[in-house]
């Protein structure tokens, strides 16, 4: 694939982006976040950034989408190459981490914790699993090298699916508005202050072009603005077929699919790929019309299985067709 380089207005999409240390990618379930993540992580690297993946209650998917032969399941921080490193972060262990760090001691924790009172009690309390995996993930923002510097330049948090998503971030302004004072007031108001300081965090939304995850990207680019209160990033639009050809090359499309039964296999090939993408432009200037994020196009990758290449062939993409979009019409 020939790599043409990207205006300075479509570098700075990502640029900005990849100013922030706090990365989150969200969108409807299925539409590639885990996907986006890895590419963007590859790309930051590229930059010279250490990158670390945070996958947050979600599927293990970015350490073998990128090529690690181990349990990608494993709570413990796993390394894809020098600059990047993956962490699938589920709750169980995030408390179990939580009550030592707090306890100091595994016999106390499992006195604390594992009877069967304590057991059902945080099973039973509303937010609890949102609040230790969006704690750890601000307990690894927070980590430093012994010279002081941050572990890593940039977290790229795979957050899980809009309507899980959404809760997990905007807990944090839930335990503030409640919780006046005390160590969970402070450790809370510390995350809190992280996603909504514009210097340290942004929110990236993926969708297809597609009716369903366009409408539910539109609805959660409103909560990020006035519920979440994060710093807009991008909009990605993954997925995209083959630009249409033009009318002359339709033209001799039909007449080579009169001439031959392959022709005319072809055709209906063709045919499919121009119907879907003239589907998805309609869902194109939709979201242009009411999306004020910069929007980066992804193209649909025709392989069977996605792996290391196919991210490497996304991050190409990313430098090709980075477009920012303003907002046409309310």
């Amino acid at each position: 694939m020939n790599v043409i380089n990207p205006t300075p207005a479509q570098d700075e999409v990502l640029a900005r982006i990849g100013s922030r240390r706090f990365i989150v990618v969200a969108g409807k379930g299925g539409v590639g976040k885990s996907t986006v993540s890895a590419a963007l992580a590859l790309r930051l690297a590229r930059s010279g950034k250490r990158v670390l993946i945070v996958e947050l209650a979600a599927q293990p998917r970015v350490a073998r989408l990128l090529g690690y032969q181990g349990d990608p399941a494993t709570y413990d921080i796993v390394t894809i190459e020098p600059r990047v490193q993956v962490i699938n972060v589920t709750p169980g262990p995030a408390l179990h981490e939580y009550g030592l760090m707090k306890l100091k001691f595994e016999r106390l924790y499992r006195l604390v914790f594992e009877n069967p009172v304590m057991k059902s009690l945080t099973r039973m309390i509303p937010g609890m699993n949102e609040l230790v995996l969006i704690g750890k993930a601000w307990h690894l923002e927070q980590e430093r090298l012994p010279d002081g510097q941050p572990r890593w330049d940039s977290l790229i948090i795979d957050s899980p699916a809009t309507g899980h998503g959404v809760s997990l971030l905007a807990l944090p302004h839930v335990i503030t508005e409640t919780v006046k004072s005390g160590p969970m007031a402070d450790e809370v108001g510390q995350i809190k202050e992280m996603l909504i300081d514009p210097a340290r965090s942004c929110m990236n939304i993926v969708t297809l072009a597609e009716e369903m995850p366009v409408r539910e990207s539109m609805e959660l680019e409103a909560r990020m603005h006035d519920t979440l209160r994060v710093a807009p990033g991008a909009l990605f639009i993954n997925g995209l077929f083959p630009p249409l050809p033009s009318a002359a090359v339709e033209r001799e499309l039909e007449q080579v699919g009169m001439k031959s039964e392959a022709g005319s296999a072809a055709l209906a090939a063709a045919r499919f790929l121009i119907d879907r993408r003239r589907s998805q432009d309609a869902h194109l200037a939709w979201l242009a019309s009411r999306s004020a994020l910069p929007r980066i196009e992804l193209p649909y990758l025709f392989v069977p299985d996605f792996d290391r290449s196919s991210v490497d062939h996304l991050v190409r993409a990313m430098d090709t067709v980075a477009t920012p979009t303003p907002r046409t019409t309310p």
